[in-house]
């Protein structure tokens, strides 16, 4: 599976652009393994 997170720079050490219709790069990446990360420790409560 690919995805793509956009990007304020052309590197991996850019910063990630909240603005992902309007952004100006993407980095795309391809995911080798799966995992499911469920619960309330991943949805940011405490």
């Amino acid at each position: 599976m690919k995805i793509a997170i956009s990007s304020t720079g052309k590197d991996l050490k850019s910063q990630a652009d909240a603005r992902f219709g309007r952004c100006h790069y993407f980095i795309e990446g391809k995911l080798t393994e799966m995992s499911e990360a469920t619960g309330p420790q991943y949805m940011g409560f405490k």
